[in-house]
């Protein structure tokens, strides 16, 4: 089975070093390398040049899914592999997705997880890769979703989708709103715990608040408003949404210890309640880290859960935003494939020409 790593990028050249590298060591290569520039104004094209990846560059910064989507378009081999950035595979990540799409002729997709091993030390990102790393170690394997930080899949089962939408001009849920479609279609995707990729990316508090609610939360629920389907994976499980509104009345209950302390008892209950949801993910981060970062977890938790609030009310928003006649005809239907045909220069480079939005 052929295969086609392609890997988005902007002025992330350092990153893209670690993980052009780590790539080149696998064993298994791909049979084709191809890095899309988004507009960088670093270094990233002629580094990714340096480790013989074919590189398309775009004129301006237009967003990963439709960088990942011109990839594909040029791509030659049967299977795609999207990978970040800063994001480094494992010795045998790339032979074991090729192994698991080649051994089951019905599975469409699969995905992996980050590792338990993070880059960066710093405590919130410690904190937001283990907490990732936990949620798909620990979710089912069926998935309905798709991840593009580490992901396969076929690629005449891409194109019949016609790929990521690239009105997600940042990145966000494009990965999550191409599962959704797939499985729509019949397709089957497999999240594997044991394929595994080591995250670069530095955190801090704010960049986690601005994902939690710009990139990933408002738009989230603004497509689960639009399907009109609530499943129980990932993020948004049962236990998940339990803590939301647990958090929600504490919040209440809060505002009305200011008139009666026996409140504040009520809204510390509701808290202990809404943080046990998370007594798996609490066990696992002290496993691995110990006890000073249990305590940024308990803090970080009750944050994400005050920003999936904010998400709830803005994703809600947004959809009925998205019904006015006048937002219709600026977004129009799903887009996809919205850049013009790439022509692959003899030196392994491409030029591009963009549409405008």
């Amino acid at each position: 089975m052929t295969v086609t790593v392609i890997i988005p990028v902007y002025n992330s050249s350092r990153l893209l070093g670690d993980t052009l590298l780590a790539l080149s060591l696998g064993t298994r290569q791909p049979d084709e390398l191809i890095v899309v520039d988004d507009g960088s104004t670093d270094d990233s094209a002629s580094l990714a040049e340096s480790y013989g990846a074919h590189i398309i560059s775009m004129p301006r910064n237009i967003g990963p899914g439709a960088c990942r989507n011109q990839g594909a378009l040029l791509a030659n081999s049967e299977l795609l592999i999207f990978l970040d950035a800063d994001t480094c595979v494992h010795a045998n990540t790339v032979e074991q997705m090729i192994e698991r799409l080649a051994s089951r002729s019905g599975l469409t997709g699969v995905f992996g997880s980050y590792d338990d091993t993070p880059r960066e030390s710093g405590l919130c990102s410690q904190y937001r890769n283990l907490a990732h790393c936990y949620v798909h170690q620990s979710a089912k394997h069926s998935a309905l979703t798709f991840w593009s930080g580490c992901g396969a899949v076929r690629r005449d089962a891409f194109l019949a989708v016609n790929g990521f939408d690239e009105r997600y001009t940042r990145p966000s849920i494009e990965d999550i709103e191409l599962g959704y479609r797939l499985t729509d279609h019949g397709a089957r995707i497999l999240l594997d715990p044991e394929i595994c990729v080591t995250h670069t990316k530095c955190w801090t508090v704010r960049k986690a608040i601005m994902t939690d609610i710009r990139d990933r939360g408002i738009p989230w629920m603004a497509l689960l408003i639009e399907r009109r389907k609530l499943p129980d994976d990932l993020n948004i499980t049962r236990r998940h949404r339990i803590a939301v509104a647990l958090t929600a009345f504490a919040l209440v209950a809060l505002a009305a210890s200011f008139h009666s302390i026996h409140w504040l008892i009520v809204s510390s209950a509701l808290i202990a309640l809404a943080l046990s949801m998370d007594a798996g993910l609490f066990r696992f981060i002290y496993r691995k880290r110990g006890v000073v970062l249990l305590l940024v977890a308990i803090g970080m938790t009750l944050l994400q859960n005050l920003c999936k609030m904010v998400a709830v009310v803005g994703g809600g928003a947004l959809f009925v935003r998205r019904l006015l006649p006048s937002e219709k005809l600026r977004r129009g239907e799903r887009r996809s494939c919205i850049l013009g045909p790439a022509r692959v220069l003899r030196d392994g480079k491409a030029s591009v020409s963009v549409s405008s939005p």
